[in-house]
């Protein structure tokens, strides 16, 4: 009678999918944007549009979160949140309503 051992399973496909998956997931994350420009160029929205306008905002505005209370302070506001347009701040200390947003980013 001769004695079996059981290999235990090697870690090492788990670990080369892990691997893969993080690299597919990373090359498909920075083909987002020009993926999503692309997508809405074929759009048959007018700029002046409702439509057009809410493309032109997601796409055209960068959007910057400070989460230091020195750096907020610095700038002048008291009390979050705190919005700043073009470097000036225009808005702190209670949630701004959607129009003042638009009409904020359109000035």
């Amino acid at each position: 009678m001769s004695a079996t051992t059981e290999r235990e399973p090697s870690g090492l496909p788990w670990i080369a999918g892990s691997a893969a998956a993080i690299l597919a997931w990373a090359a498909l994350y920075s083909q987002l944007i020009p993926f999503a420009e692309c997508v809405v160029s074929l759009l048959p929205a007018e700029r002046a549009s409702h439509l057009g306008e809410s493309l032109a905002f997601f796409l055209e505005v960068a959007v910057a979160k400070v989460t230091d209370y020195a750096e907020i302070a610095g700038y002048g506001i008291a009390s979050t949140p705190g919005i700043m347009v073009d470097g000036k701040v225009v808005h702190a200390g209670r949630l701004p309503k959607p129009e003042d947003l638009a009409r904020w980013i359109r000035a």
